[in-house]
C-alpha cells in the first residue's frame, strides 16, 4: 500500500503554483519514501499526485480521493504529539504525564478519534436546536 504524505499549506501552494517546487519536494518525497514511493495530499488531505520512487509525478483527476488524518504516514509519534501537553482529568495534569504509548483520545492523529467526535456533535445537536427554540419564541 503507498503511504500517504500531507504537504502543510505553503508547501501545497509551492506544489500548485511552482513547478521548481513541486519537482524539488517530489525529489525529496522519491528519497525518503524510496521503497513504495507515495501518494501526495494538500493539507485538505486530498490526494492531488504520486510520487514514485524515481521520482516521477503522476498527477491525480478529480474527483480526489480523501484521506483521514490519522492514515498519513508524516504524523507525529504518541511521544512527540501536541497532545501531549492537554489536560487529562484522570491524572489532573498534562496527557503526557501518563507516559503511555497512546494519543490523547480526541487527538487528530488517534484512528478513533472522529468517531468519538462525532458523539460529541451528535449529543450537543438537541441541546442546541431547544435553545434556539427558546429564544425564537
Amino acid at each position: 500500500m503507498t503511504p500517504f504524505h500531507r504537504l502543510s499549506t505553503p508547501l501545497t501552494r509551492a506544489w500548485a503554483i511552482n513547478r521548481d517546487a513541486r519537482h524539488k519536494l517530489a525529489a525529496w518525497l522519491a528519497r525518503t519514501y524510496g521503497k513504495t514511493g507515495v501518494a501526495v495530499c494538500t493539507d485538505t488531505l486530498s490526494v492531488v499526485a504520486w510520487v514514485n520512487p524515481l521520482a516521477q509525478i503522476k498527477f491525480a483527476t478529480p474527483p480526489f480521493q480523501k484521506v483521514e488524518r490519522h492514515q498519513c504516514a508524516n504524523n507525529p509519534t504518541w511521544r512527540e504529539c501536541e497532545c501531549r501537553k492537554w489536560f487529562d482529568p484522570e491524572s489532573g495534569g498534562p496527557w503526557g504525564k501518563r507516559e503511555s504509548p497512546s494519543h490523547h483520545p480526541l487527538c487528530i492523529f488517534d484512528p478513533s478519534a472522529k468517531r468519538r467526535w462525532r458523539e460529541l456533535e451528535f449529543s450537543e445537536m438537541p441541546a442546541l436546536a431547544s435553545s434556539s427554540s427558546s429564544v425564537e419564541s
